[in-house]
């Protein structure tokens, strides 16, 4: 699946994981950055920041993110999501602080990580 058959709601918990994931460690790289831009470029700029807004309103909380992934119930849509995330976090040093959020998402999404 592209990450371009996303639901709105799927964009908006893929962008807050993102999110999450970057700020984590407290450090936004080049590397970071790049895949920020390319997704920006992929689903396009209005698409991209109407879905940054509705990720920033519905999850202000790691808690709220984690519910708002419980809600993704498409497979292929967890699995594009992860695969995503991975590849972000594997554009710099992985530190265990970035890798708990995409264990938790492997568990819950029944994705082996």
């Amino acid at each position: 699946m592209d990450l371009a058959d996303l639901t709105t709601d799927e964009e908006a918990v893929l962008l807050g994981w993102m999110r999450e994931i970057i700020q984590t460690d407290g450090e936004y790289t080049a590397e970071e950055r790049a895949e920020v831009i390319h997704l920006r470029t992929h689903l396009g700029a209005e698409r991209f920041d109407r879905a940054i807004v509705t990720a920033n309103e519905r999850f202000e909380n790691r808690a709220a993110l984690k519910e708002g992934a419980k809600g993704i119930k498409r497979q292929e849509a967890r699995q594009a999501i992860y695969d995503f995330l991975k590849q972000l976090v594997g554009t710099d040093e992985l530190t265990a602080d970035e890798e708990k959020p995409l264990k938790w998402l492997a568990s819950w999404w029944s994705i082996q990580g």
